[in-house]
């Protein structure tokens, strides 16, 4: 059966390869050729890696379309929901898409064709924009606000969650979820620095806090980087590429603790 599917590509196939992470459209024996990572489902076994498989050539052919099937009950299978096509998934490891039935094609599996596969670059672009759109701004707050003592500790946050979910949105024509972790590096105005995955709180719980030994005007500068991946078609902790970076910064007056001597209870 694939051998009779790949004699028939070859007959059939006059498409130059296409070009880095690029999906094109062929005859309707094969219905994808695709070039570099890219998102298919979680029907098909090796999805996950697919994703992330930039010297990847793919093939999905419909297997109903291409007239290898005798029996067209075998179209549709009882893995897939009710009238979706299964498909057959190949692969070559090369740079370029070599000649179809060239021996570096090799069968990987089936899947369910139930949206057309998509360059997971043209994805992954899409959802660091939406990223860029979608992250809680900073909301740099102190304890106490704006002027403190020394000798005393300040206690800092940010105003976000340590973990962020963004609602499901559409990007490239596919549906994904948007998770991002975000870290800290604080710059509390006097040369020490904080790295941390907290967003800090209020007094007294808030583990964000710093002590000012000396009277002045300190400016205070938080940097946030959120790091994003997404899940989309069954697949989970899809990376993006890049970070998306805020910052913001506010100035903390700092005043000198003084003691006084009481007759209190005297």
């Amino acid at each position: 059966m694939r051998q009779f599917l790949l004699a028939l590509l070859l007959a059939l196939s006059t498409a130059a390869p296409a070009n880095a992470t690029e999906v094109v459209a062929n005859d309707p024996a094969d219905a994808y050729i695709i070039s570099g990572a890219v998102i298919l489902n979680a029907t098909f076994a090796e999805a996950q890696s697919a994703s992330s498989c930039v010297n990847c050539q793919w093939r999905v052919i419909r297997i109903c379309a291409s007239g290898g099937v005798e029996d067209r009950s075998a179209c549709l299978g009882s893995s897939c929901a009710a009238s979706t096509e299964i498909a057959e998934v190949w692969r070559a490891d090369a740079p370029t898409a070599p000649p179809v039935g060239d021996p570096l094609w090799t069968y990987r599996g089936t899947m369910c064709l139930t949206e057309a596969p998509v360059a997971a670059a043209t994805v992954t672009t899409g959802v660091r924009d939406l990223a860029q759109r979608a992250v809680p701004p900073l909301a740099v707050a102190s304890q106490p606000v704006s002027t403190t003592l020394t000798g005393l500790p300040t206690y800092f946050r940010t105003g976000q969650p340590a973990f962020f979910v963004a609602a499901p949105a559409t990007v490239a024509g596919t549906l994904v979820t948007l998770q991002a972790r975000p870290s800290w590096t604080w710059d509390f105005g006097q040369g020490s620095l904080l790295t941390t995955r907290d967003p800090g709180g209020p007094y007294p719980s808030g583990r964000v806090r710093h002590t000012y030994p000396r009277r002045g005007i300190y400016r205070v500068r938080v940097t946030c980087t959120w790091h994003a991946t997404y899940a989309t078609r069954g697949l989970s902790d899809l990376p993006v590429d890049g970070v998306v970076t805020q910052s913001m910064w506010i100035d903390l007056r700092v005043k000198e603790a003084r003691r006084y001597l009481t007759n209190k209870g005297a």
